[in-house]
């Protein structure tokens, strides 16, 4: 029977079972066929009013529109797969890894989280179309099993491992689980809907809670060693330019004392670096101008130009985990090709600086009597840090990444906060219930951010997180409607 109107509890629940209709045309049952698990017409009870499923049996209902969505996204799940997978790279930038790792480099955290990300959607397009999760396991296995071939005998520059295989089948099969159990979690009693609004909520603070930690500065066990110049790494040049001047707190920076003062200043969170060069042209990759290293190579802090831009580097906890850590940069200071060449620019002098404060990062330049200035926050929303590649087009987003990121939980937050309110309850209800789940997540936010050392939300995260929240209990209402 369906749950009675207004929360209260369906006092019939325990002859249900038997009381299970023959048919499955019933109010309390739906096909099977609807959670895409085979096709027998068996029935499944459903733990939500079936008022808005279209019944399977109906040759104009929803199965084949559940068939043409799957097949559009596996067509174009494919496609960007093989995009993202075979485009040949740079066999140079390559960090060396062998083919039977697990978690490969020193990035590959986060090359674990974005393969099982970009298969997830295979394995719901998979279950959308009906195929049974063997086919659907075995369909993400081998599609990454040619491409793993294909970057081991064709693709330059790319580095195939059994890392690669078991994550991308990983997330096929954990998209497939999703996308069968939606009718658990997309329509859920208004019981249901506070329980899986408690644990998301939970889940969502624990998850807050890592990112302040993974956004910690982390200071990398000793010995350091100084220099512009890493072997290992293609994508590093010597700046080539004039370099009159550089220091860490105050001073030249040295590695005499194997790096113990620079280790000291990170963990502590407070430091300053400068510079004064000349143009160099052209301006290239990466060109360290203070720089401290481990013997692995693993750079424990590093300042200077990228492109045309100043950029900090300072290693976090995130990186404890193979993840990748937040860049902080400011944009445009050096010259671009057309006035590196000329004689005025060449005999400019160019003063860089950056101070480190708790969870302020300020970052600055002059050059020919223009100032460049960046006041930049460790932020929860610098999550998005962690796995998405460092490309200075998504630095240039950053505002907007951290604020997509950091809103996007609330999204299914609110929705499940309308469902958990019964149909029919009056307004005073949904207001209550809105306030209390608010109050929660600002509070989950703002100690998280105190308990880390990091700056609150900023405002247009704030205006993020209320959009998102309340198109989320937007949607809710859209399902919640009386039939």
């Amino acid at each position: 029977m369906l749950p009675t109107r207004g929360g209260a509890k369906d006092s019939s629940t325990s002859s249900e079972a038997d009381e299970q209709p023959a048919s499955c045309n019933s109010a309390t049952t739906a096909p099977r066929e609807l959670l895409q698990l085979d096709d027998r017409a068996s029935c499944a009870p459903l733990d939500f009013p079936t008022t808005y499923v279209t019944s399977a049996s109906s040759p104009t209902g929803s199965r084949p529109r559940f068939q043409a969505t799957g097949a559009a996204l596996l067509v174009a799940m494919v496609a960007l797969i093989a995009v993202a997978t075979l485009t040949p790279g740079s066999p140079e930038r390559l960090e060396p890894t062998d083919l039977t790792c697990l978690v490969c480099g020193s990035a590959g955290g986060a090359d674990v989280i974005r393969n099982i990300l970009l298969f997830l959607p295979l394995g719901v397009a998979t279950a959308l179309l009906g195929w049974r999760w063997p086919r659907a396991l075995a369909t993400g296995i081998l599609l990454s099993l040619f491409v793993e071939s294909m970057q081991y005998f064709v693709v330059v520059g790319r580095d195939p491992s059994l890392s690669d295989l078991l994550t991308n089948s990983t997330g096929t099969a954990l998209g497939y689980l999703l996308a069968v159990s939606a009718p658990w979690w997309i329509l859920p009693t208004p019981t249901a809907a506070r329980r899986i609004l408690v644990a998301g909520t939970v889940v969502w603070a624990a998850f807050l809670g890592l990112t302040a930690v993974g956004l910690q500065w982390d200071a990398p066990p000793l010995p350091y060693q100084m220099t512009e110049l890493p072997p290992r790494f293609a994508g590093v040049r010597e700046y080539e330019g004039v370099v009159h001047e550089r220091n860490f707190d105050g001073a030249p920076p040295t590695d005499a004392d194997a790096g113990a003062a620079v280790a000291a200043a990170i963990q502590s969170g407070n430091f300053h670096l400068g510079a004064v060069v000349g143009p160099m042209y052209p301006p290239g990759l990466l060109r360290p101008l203070v720089a401290f290293y481990r013997p692995d190579w693993s750079n424990a802090l590093l300042f200077g130009q990228q492109r045309r831009n100043l950029v900090l580097s300072v290693r976090t906890r995130a990186e404890r985990a193979r993840l990748q850590g937040p860049g902080w940069v400011l944009h445009d200071v050096f010259p671009d090709l057309a006035e590196s060449g000329t004689a005025e620019v060449q005999a400019q002098r160019i003063t860089l600086a950056a101070t480190v404060d708790g969870s302020t990062v300020e970052l600055s330049a002059s050059r020919g009597g223009q100032l460049y200035t960046a006041t930049l926050h460790r932020r929860l929303s610098l999550g998005w840090t962690f796995i998405l590649p460092a490309f200075a087009l998504l630095y240039r987003m950053g505002a907007l990444l951290g604020a997509l990121w950091l809103a996007a939980p609330l999204l299914p937050l609110g929705y499940w906060t309308r469902r958990a309110v019964a149909e029919g309850a009056g307004w005073r209800e949904h207001v209550i219930v809105a306030a209390r789940v608010g109050a929660t997540v600002s509070a989950v936010l703002l100690i998280v951010s105190a308990a880390g050392g990091l700056a609150a939300p900023s405002t247009l995260e704030w205006a993020a997180l209320v959009a998102a929240a309340l198109l989320g209990w937007a949607l809710g209402a859209l399902t919640t409607r009386p039939s």
